[in-house]
């Protein structure tokens, strides 16, 4: 029906195309909305719709640059901390300080800047003014670098008595000393025996500072310290930029023991 209609149409055509190059076609395929629909076409849309030609990027992406943090945890005083009980003159223990520094991530942005001209035409009447309108022409990419702070937003400082320590306190110690034991292997340094102050500045550095004074350590031996801190994430104009870091460091903290000469 269709063929007869439209004049023959869809058979000249297929003898044309068995003619041109010697292969016999029996069958014209018609899809209905062909160039709105023609993804579900056998042949695809190619020759059906011609794509848009991609637009061109004005500026650049934004950029961010994350800068490298430094952390310590260390013991502070004295020079030779004693276990608990030996230290009879000062009886402090040991103070271990905390410190953060974390320089601003830098988040580079291009602004496109827009310029309105006036675009003047010759009236198409004889002696008419000429028609004006306004354009808004691209002029520029306007560079912007904003420092954004990346504070702490948790910090937590621990001791733990090395397994070897422990080993050396229930083993050869333990020969020499009878009932020697372990007292206290691990410590919650901050919060708990210690605080932590935070902030940053206006140039977007931020920085944070632990102690924990006099830790009573009772045991001898090497213990390991350890800094975990989150940071809070970056956000510029209400969007995230970076998200929370979660950063650490280690430290050694040596405690000494005075053993008496054992006389046979």
């Amino acid at each position: 029906m269709w063929t007869y209609f439209s004049g023959w149409g869809f058979i000249t055509t297929l003898l044309q195309m068995s003619w041109n190059d010697t292969a016999l076609r029996t069958a014209y395929l018609m899809y209905l909305n062909g160039a709105q629909n023609c993804a579900s076409s056998p042949g695809g849309c190619s020759g059906v719709v011609t794509p848009p030609p991609p637009q061109p990027k004005i500026c650049l992406e934004p950029r961010v640059t994350i800068q490298q943090p430094t952390l310590s945890i260390l013991k502070t005083a004295p020079s030779n901390p004693l276990v608990v009980g030996q230290d009879t003159e000062n009886r402090r223990g040991a103070d271990v300080q905390a410190r953060v520094k974390i320089p601003p991530v830098i988040f580079t942005w291009y602004e496109p800047i827009y310029e309105d001209h006036e675009v003047c035409e010759p009236s198409t009447f004889v002696g008419g003014e000429p028609v004006c309108r306004t354009e808004t022409v691209f002029k520029e990419c306007r560079k912007h670098v904003e420092h954004l702070p990346d504070a702490v937003a948790s910090l937590q400082a621990t001791a733990a008595l090395e397994a070897a320590s422990q080993g050396w306190i229930t083993g050869k110690l333990g020969q020499t000393h009878y009932g020697a034991y372990i007292h206290q292997a691990n410590f919650t340094l901050i919060p708990g025996l210690g605080s932590w102050t935070g902030g940053c500045d206006g140039g977007g550095t931020c920085t944070a500072t632990g102690q924990a004074l006099k830790v009573p350590f009772a045991d001898p031996g090497t213990f390991d310290l350890r800094l975990n801190i989150v940071t809070t994430g970056t956000r510029f104009m209400g969007i995230p930029i970076t998200q929370p870091r979660q950063l650490s460091a280690e430290g050694k903290l040596q405690v000494y023991v005075t053993l008496p000469a054992l006389v046979p």
